[in-house]
């Protein structure tokens, strides 16, 4: 038994080098963030796509930026779920306010049974392309763009071997919460796994329009819970590549409960694992990565154990390494909202205070939701209760009406 004390040392330690090299890569993605466009011209003309279910907090915010992308050739497609959502109010208003002739409101016609509401809207926004539509772009209702974040995305796919491209969220919570905290770490450490892995974030990402003209890829989607990995699936298959457009990451100030953050954290690696192709590398590198710091813990509180020094070295060195992730993204993030203009407010001396407990939270619920995606077959979201099985894979089974927006719907749970 003398072996195991070395071997543990040894994984953790590992397990500390692959660390270090997801937030290497992810640095030299955020370092590769270009400055704000300052030309109009050499832009496709692209479709900018918003699908809406419930009133985000943040939706009048959400909707008037758009209206303000300084994309050239646009065209704006709001697609609300019915005449009914609470969404639409609010999206009327300000396009009468704004009169701006580049923007569409959509009603969503028919709801697909086996795939998503915001899917469903997406192929209805798709449905028909100006011929000369080079570029599709989405986001969600949470997603507060700046000027050029179009322009960035475009200027990613000038690259003909890029497919797909997104930015993503940072968050940072406005009150010193345990709940938003533990969000905002959680992201900080799930992005530089997306970022090496290649996972897309649906709230701000664009595609060609030719993909979404091709019957085979609109076909997946009508079946698929999420566009964000069917599309970026759908790409790689095709021979091409996905990227991180760091110069797009948004800030995103909304709270949370912790209930809801659980519920959120799930979904996300739930939609991973039932439409992405790249979930394996997830699963290879969350589940052995929480589940050692999880056990890890065992051996550290018998400090009689002969390697106990080396165990416990090895632990905070791992602990280290995932932890750099959080000021390394903060900072870049930080330089690269302030070069287009954006303010981050500082981290709050409650907030300091608070963090601490916070760090001990995502590695356990993270442990837990990845496990948990193994058991979904039903899982509501946004009031539409979906069932998952084989064949087919989603399928709606109820839909309640969103008259009013349900107390979740408060909280950023997209």
């Amino acid at each position: 038994m003398s072996f195991i004390g070395p071997l543990l040392i040894a994984w953790l330690l590992l397990l500390s080098l692959i660390q270090i090299v997801i937030l290497w890569k992810y640095l030299q993605t955020l370092r590769c963030a270009t400055q704000p466009p300052d030309g109009l011209n050499d832009y496709p003309p692209a479709v900018a796509i918003l699908c809406l279910r419930g009133a985000d907090p943040f939706l009048s915010d959400c909707v008037r930026r758009l209206l303000d992308s300084s994309y050239p050739q646009l065209t704006i497609r709001i697609v609300v779920d019915s005449a009914d959502d609470p969404s639409l109010s609010v999206v009327r208003t300000i396009l009468e306010t704004r009169n701006d002739s580049r923007a569409e409101l959509m009603i969503l016609k028919n709801r697909l049974p086996h795939c998503s509401g915001k899917v469903s809207g997406l192929l209805q926004a798709t449905e028909s392309l100006p011929q000369d539509c080079q570029i599709v772009a989405w986001i969600d209702g949470d997603s507060l763009l700046h000027r050029t974040a179009l322009q960035e995305l475009a200027d990613g796919l000038r690259d003909p071997a890029i497919g797909a491209v997104s930015g993503n969220r940072w968050y940072l919570p406005p009150e010193a919460s345990l709940s938003g905290l533990t969000r905002m770490l959680w992201n900080g450490f799930a992005v530089p796994a997306m970022n090496i892995v290649g996972v897309l974030w649906g709230g701000c990402m664009a595609a060609r329009a030719d993909d979404f003209r091709n019957p085979e890829l609109r076909e997946l989607l009508a079946a698929s819970f999420i566009e964000d990995s069917t599309v970026a699936s759908f790409v790689r298959a095709s021979g091409r590549r996905t990227r991180l457009i760091a110069s797009a990451i948004l800030l995103n100030r909304e709270s949370i409960s912790l209930k809801h953050y659980y519920q959120f954290a799930t979904r996300q690696l739930f939609t991973v694992r039932i439409d992405n192709s790249r979930w394996l590398w997830i699963l290879l590198h969350m589940f052995p990565l929480n589940l050692s710091l999880l056990l890890s813990l065992v051996p550290m509180c018998m400090p009689w154990l002969p390697y106990w020094g080396g165990i416990t070295a090895a632990y905070f060195v791992l602990l280290s390494t995932m932890v750099a992730a959080i000021p390394v993204g903060h900072q870049n993030v930080k330089r690269i909202l302030n070069a287009r203009g954006e303010n981050v407010p500082a981290i709050s001396t409650a907030q300091w205070a608070l963090l601490p407990v916070a760090l001990m939270m995502p590695n356990q619920l993270n442990l837990a939701s990845t496990i948990n995606t193994f058991f979904i077959r039903k899982l509501t979201w946004r009031g539409i209760t979906y069932q998952f099985g084989r064949n087919p894979k989603c399928t709606i089974v109820n839909v309640k009406p969103m008259t009013q927006p349900e107390p979740s719907m408060m909280n950023s749970v997209v």
